[in-house]
């Protein structure tokens, strides 16, 4: 449910920061593939992560967003992971990692068309 509220929130403030503009696609990547069908068949058995679905997708509704979720496996998701379990080791792992990433890569216009 907290990954589908983030969710919710950021695309929230990407586009009020119009960083995300009507008519875009967004591809949404979750290591949650729970989260990933729930998102697809626009309703979930728990009403409290239904609430959350229905605001994220009314968003989308409202701004003609078109929302693409998809499970990213955790081969592919190694600095989430690393985050998220919050190691030491991991988080100094990952400072180390970003200092050789493009800041393009971070910026919100890369994620959408």
């Amino acid at each position: 449910m907290l990954e589908a509220f983030a969710a919710c929130e950021i695309l929230q403030h990407f586009i009020e920061r119009r960083e995300i503009q009507p008519r875009s696609d967004v591809w949404l990547q979750l290591d949650n593939q729970a989260l990933v069908m729930v998102l697809r068949k626009g309703r979930a058995r728990d009403a409290r992560l239904n609430n959350v679905v229905r605001r994220l997708l009314s968003l989308c509704i409202a701004t003609d967003v078109r929302l693409y979720p998809f499970h990213v496996f955790s081969q592919e998701n190694e600095w989430p992971d690393l985050l998220s379990r919050s190691t030491q080791a991991g988080l100094q792992r990952l400072v180390s990692d970003c200092n050789t990433l493009p800041v393009q890569w971070l910026c919100a216009k890369n994620w959408t068309d």
